[in-house]
């Protein structure tokens, strides 16, 4: 599971394929319209002994692998998450030392560029609400889809 904060909206999303017994896959799908958007790459192949599996460029990269014991069902996985990236066209390449069947893709979230106000927005406090760094929210939808609750969590 991803939980994103301070995020707008997502953006991009996109999958390449790799065939036969490749060991490269290189995705350039990702074009963020806002600066210091955050881009999500995932990368996936069949065969867990390969594991890892690189991203380029990753800062930020989760690996795993399914057990071994799922004969042709064996897949590992790498997740790059990379944050303020420019609003430019990005490319991602995934590289292990193992050719199989692979797929890689990703997504951009937006940023928040503005402050909550309206009335859909309940709020305790006074508007706009503001969180201060580090404190943390919880935003629920209500049922009629058109007025949402804030309510801050103590931390």
């Amino acid at each position: 599971m991803l939980i994103v904060q301070n995020a707008s909206g997502v953006e991009d999303y996109d999958v390449g394929l790799r065939a036969g017994t490749g060991t490269v896959s290189t995705f350039a799908g990702l074009s963020p319209s806002i600066a210091e958007s955050m881009a999500v790459v995932v990368a996936m192949q069949q065969g867990d002994d390969a594991n890892p599996i690189t991203i380029a460029p990753g800062t930020n990269v989760l690996q795993g692998k399914t057990p071994s014991s799922r004969n042709l069902k064996d897949f590992s996985y790498a997740v790059a998450i990379e944050s303020d990236r420019p609003a430019a066209p990005l490319s991602y390449t995934a590289t292990s030392a193992y050719g199989s069947p692979g797929v890689i893709g990703g997504c951009v979230f937006t940023p928040v560029t503005g402050t909550v106000t309206g009335a859909a927005l309940i709020w305790r406090g006074t508007l706009p609400a503001v969180l201060s760094p580090g404190n943390m929210a919880i935003l629920w939808a209500l049922s009629d889809g058109t007025r949402y609750q804030l309510d801050m969590v103590e931390t």
